[in-house]
């Protein structure tokens, strides 16, 4: 178990990868939430900024079977299953994926869980789909939430493009019933420290 502070290689991944041009071409609205290339690059800020207290902590044995990383929202910490996970599109993807996670805490917002865990795999497919790995989403997610990422980035070419009621529906139905999510509202704990 090792824990990774702002100054640390890793940490200068996540901020990279976060600045990275495939992760600044996501952006969309999702009912009254919306995510923007800019609050990527905002967290990549906050993770510089040695007063935020956020850490990685590698650590495989504190997540379950086959989860790469998460984040923790009441300690302000990425859990990642090895010091290599962003070195590979499928673990770069689940990365960006917890970063939405960090960004609705940043935020300090409350949440559907069913509506942010929706946000956040919307955003993980469009990443894939920017870095032509497509392949990798769709050997571990389902092929709809591909689909609808698809859409969604092509109908914002030139604007902020809205994730459609059925849409939206469709994704939180998947997310209930394909990861076993179930409705409730999240409270934050006072976003970033």
């Amino acid at each position: 178990m090792t824990v990774y502070h702002q100054n640390d290689p890793i940490m200068a991944e996540l901020r990279s990868l976060l600045v990275s041009p495939p992760v600044q071409k996501i952006q969309f609205r999702f009912g009254t939430f919306q995510l923007l290339s800019l609050d990527f690059r905002h967290l990549a800020q906050r993770l510089a900024d040695p007063s935020s207290r956020v850490s990685i902590l590698v650590d495989p044995s504190a997540l379950k079977a086959n989860v790469l990383a998460k984040y923790k929202p009441a300690i302000n910490q990425f859990v990642f299953a090895s010091d290599t996970v962003m070195r590979t599109p499928r673990g770069r993807g689940i990365v960006v994926h917890e970063s939405v996670h960090a960004i609705f805490d940043l935020r300090d917002s409350i949440s559907m869980d069913l509506a942010e865990e929706s946000i956040t795999f919307l955003a993980e497919a469009w990443y894939c789909v920017e870095i032509g790995a497509e392949a990798d989403f769709l050997a571990h997610e389902a092929h709809r939430i591909l689909d609808i990422a698809k859409a969604v980035r092509a109908r914002g070419r030139s604007t902020i493009p809205e994730v459609t009621l059925s849409e939206r529906i469709e994704l939180r139905r998947i997310v209930r019933k394909r990861y076993d999510y179930s409705p409730g509202l999240s409270r934050r704990g006072g976003g970033f420290k």
